[in-house]
């Protein structure tokens, strides 16, 4: 037979645990086991915040309304979970964490028996979490500034093939009539998030290092690493062909790498991938740099069309690329002589051609010998390629107006440094991200390119 609760409720309130509540108000609500559950519920909490900033450093910088509203929702869970733990081991933490950075532990509560390494902790994280908390306003006050930005969503069709180079000089047609590409929105990063951020980075160094040993934190990287960094192994493995002049080791990428932007919903303030991570040079000084522009494009070594830079490819199987040089002797006709002979048009609507033909191979209707601007990826394969870059002025690139003033130093401002060069490279190995580790060397170094008539696609007012 149940028990009125009339009879149960003097029982309920000479309750040990309300009495000591009714005597001291500061105690947690239920004592959770200190000694065993504290390290590993803290060690939980510090990892989450160390991966939470990794998420707010990016969403300070984002414009993407989605991504912030996900943040702001790992935020508040991370701050209310931070909340109840220290509540459990003292109800009011600001009056602990007071008491604790006079540094008298003599005027501890009674009932708070953690150590003096978990005392210290348990401020860290309640002065972290504060900090963080000021990113609130900042994250709701940008996500009002975002509020008319739209997700970039392709149209509902037929996926197109990999845009063809723009034509610089004039306007290309677009590929869908009255379809404009969406313009990224151009947002400046919040400043004044940046103090807690850095505030709470501290905080957490200092925290890890209260923990015993052998607890170990995963810091994820603000920068992609180098993409093309070459292990110390693969240098030394291979230093016999890199003591050669004009020698280098470098990793060819696949092209989704530098695509990953237009996937982004970013500001156009923030350096792009390809900005942050410019190709692999094949040079060391210079006021021009060439580069290894070659990405990995379905399983093919393709030459980048960047600019007006072009170039054409020839694999030519498993031939030592030490056994090359600056003649080509060991290479069959008519390939040597085109890859020696063939030279760039000095003016910019037939360079735009050559270009065009041979990205398509029809080079062949013009000349003598099919080439492509892509090989197939195979290892352990040579490639011979004959590279074009320019670097064209900033008047020409953005159809800028050049005005009466600026008219007296138009030939310096139509500048265009350039190279053309025949390299060859080896890929000695695949790697896990899809990417080749390759031996490249300069075989040859022609006369830099000029273009001739730039001043035609300039505007002169």
């Amino acid at each position: 037979m149940k028990k009125p609760l009339s009879l149960l409720l003097p029982l309920l309130l000479f309750s040990p645990q309300l009495v000591k509540a009714q005597e001291n108000p500061f105690m947690p609500s239920y004592q959770s086991n200190q000694s065993t559950n504290f390290w590993q519920s803290a060690e939980q909490l510090v990892q989450e915040q160390i991966y939470l900033v990794s998420r707010l450093e990016k969403a300070i910088a984002s414009a993407d309304p989605e991504f912030l509203r996900g943040v702001r929702s790992q935020l508040f869970l991370h701050t209310s979970a931070v909340d109840r733990f220290l509540r459990s081991y003292y109800a009011s933490p600001v009056d602990l964490c007071r008491i604790v950075s006079l540094g008298n532990s003599t005027n501890l509560p009674p009932f708070v028996s953690l150590t003096p390494e978990q005392l210290q902790l348990y401020c860290y994280l309640y002065i972290s979490t504060n900090s963080l908390e000021t990113l609130k306003p900042i994250i709701n006050g940008r996500l009002v500034r975002l509020g008319d930005v739209q997700p970039i969503s392709p149209p509902q069709i037929t996926p197109l093939p990999s845009p063809e180079p723009p034509i610089i000089g004039r306007e290309a047609k677009q590929p869908i009539e009255g379809y404009l590409p969406p313009v990224l929105p151009a947002i400046a990063i919040s400043i004044e998030a940046t103090t807690p951020l850095l505030t709470t980075r501290r905080l957490l160094s200092q925290a890890t290092a209260l923990f015993p040993p052998p607890t170990r934190f995963n810091f994820p990287s603000q920068l992609i690493e180098d993409p093309y960094d070459i292990s110390a192994a693969l240098n030394q493995l291979y230093s016999p062909f890199l003591a050669l002049e004009n020698t280098g080791i470098a990793r060819i990428l696949p092209a989704e790498f530098y695509r990953q932007d237009a996937k982004e919903l970013r500001s156009r303030l923030l350096a792009s991938r390809l900005e942050r991570f410019p190709y692999p040079p094949l040079a060391e000084t210079g006021v021009f740099l060439p580069r290894l522009e070659i990405q990995l494009d379905n399983n093919q070594f393709q030459i980048v069309q960047r600019g007006l830079n072009y170039g054409f490819i020839e694999d030519l199987g498993d031939v030592p690329i030490e056994n090359l040089n600056a003649k080509l002797l060991n290479i069959a006709e008519p390939t040597r002589e085109f890859f020696l002979k063939y030279q760039p048009p000095d003016r910019l609507e037939a360079l735009q051609i050559d270009r065009r033909l041979f990205i398509t191979g029809k080079i062949e209707d013009v000349c003598c010998i099919k080439l492509f601007a892509q090989a197939p990826a195979i290892l352990n394969h040579t490639y011979l390629v004959r590279t074009v870059q320019f670097q064209l002025p900033e008047a020409v690139l953005n159809n800028e107006r050049i005005n009466k003033r600026q008219r007296r130093n138009l030939e310096l401002l139509l500048t265009t440094p350039s190279s053309d060069l025949l390299i060859a490279f080896r890929p000695i190995s695949r790697n896990p991200d899809g990417s080749y580790t390759v031996l490249w060397r300069i075989l040859n170094r022609f006369p830099d390119p000029q273009i001739t008539d730039l001043v035609n696609y300039v505007i002169l007012e």
